[in-house]
């Protein structure tokens, strides 16, 4: 079957314009990534290094493009929480920036021999890790995410396209054209990261339609950015985790240990996708009392939501002596993005009950009707 054959099978269509202009730029990252297969580690870590150089010196003009974003996005009623992620500063530039360094000073992946055997024959035949090629990523608004991708690719030997979410419009082209203009200065060609964005959505589904053009395509983001890549896509596609992140309190724990490790893997940035979204509970925990509320003053535990489990508010109703308010149901723990932090014992079955108490700055909720 023809490539277009394919790309007609797919749940959407693509202007014929794009799709050439897209197979066309995937045709310049193929020439390119010959150029980083080849490499060797120290050619691709000094480019990794200017392209941290360069952020750090045109951080001012990310910030403005960030700022222009950011006002947008609130303009058009942007979630609370998706607005942080969106959000550059100062101190996350200078994340980026570090990552870069990190990724710099790690073993070149590339050449690597897994594992191998001698044949009867006395033919050697080993495994060893080489580049994919051409690796299209299809992402939310983080402008992070572009920094991470581009230099992962680089480091891998690959040549990366780029969709990440219009919210980050000219965050993204900023960065690109920052990134692009230091692989320049490095001896690479600039070809090495392009970015489909200026295409809007038919540039992210001109992505999922190039096949024999794109290697693999990552989509990075929430469920359904996941499944619609994965359903529609006529290239291979890594398939990226998706999940609620939890945070298991143990019988052997301390309260010297349990309240600043639940606090920081919730508030440290809730908007982020690894921030805790679940507290699990030994049931015989004797730390238990002091990460739930009543909190300590001064803990940070107060500033966190608590959606509990009945069995579990039934003991802080009878401990505690909480007082019950408006019933609250949701079937589903979500990914919540915020202060809020769902949990139950350990091994024990969610009931949905829609019982709501509040104690505090802690409001307590079940919210869930499932298994553990």
């Amino acid at each position: 079957m023809s490539q277009n054959a394919q790309a007609n099978q797919s749940a959407f269509s693509v202007p014929e314009d794009i799709q050439s202009a897209v197979t066309a730029m995937a045709d310049d990252a193929r020439t390119a990534s010959r150029a980083l297969a080849t490499a060797d580690r120290s050619r691709k870590d000094r480019a990794l290094q200017r392209i941290a150089e360069a952020i750090d010196a045109q951080r001012e003009v990310i910030l403005r493009s960030n700022a222009s974003d950011v006002s947008h996005g609130k303009d058009k009623g942007l979630a609370e929480n998706l607005v942080d992620r969106l959000t550059l500063t100062d101190e996350r530039i200078d994340g980026l920036i570090d990552a870069l360094h990190n990724l710099a000073s790690q073993v070149d992946p590339i050449g690597e021999i897994l594992d191998g055997q001698t044949l009867p024959n006395g033919l050697r035949v080993s495994r060893v890790r080489v580049p994919l090629g051409v690796v299209g990523a299809i992402y939310e608004a983080r402008p992070n995410v572009t920094v991470d991708i581009a230099g992962l690719a680089l480091k891998s030997g690959n040549a990366a396209m780029l969709r990440g979410g219009s919210a980050a419009l000219e965050t993204n082209k900023t960065l690109v054209g920052i990134i692009r203009d230091a692989l320049d200065n490095a001896g690479f060609p600039m070809d090495c990261v392009q970015t489909v964005d200026e295409f809007g959505r038919d540039g992210a589904n001109a992505l999922m339609l190039a096949r024999g053009k794109v290697d693999v395509l990552i989509p990075r983001g929430g469920g359904n950015l996941i499944q619609s890549v994965v359903n529609n896509a006529r290239v291979p596609v890594i398939e990226t985790g998706e999940g609620n992140v939890h945070i298991y309190l143990d019988s052997t724990a301390t309260e010297e240990q349990a309240v600043p490790l639940v606090v920081n893997s919730k508030v440290h940035r809730p908007s982020a996708c690894n921030s805790a979204e679940t507290l699990l509970i030994q049931r015989d925990a004797p730390a238990a009392g002091s990460v739930l509320p009543p909190a300590a003053p001064g803990s940070g535990l107060g500033a966190i939501a608590l959606r509990m489990a009945p069995v579990l508010l039934a003991t802080l109703v009878l401990t505690a002596g909480l007082m019950l308010a408006q019933p609250f149901v949701n079937e589903l723990i979500p990914e919540f993005g915020d202060e809020t932090l769902s949990g139950t014992y350990f091994g024990v079955f969610y009931l949905a009950s829609g019982v709501t108490a509040a104690a505090g700055n802690a409001a307590i909720m079940t919210d869930r009707k499932s298994v553990v």
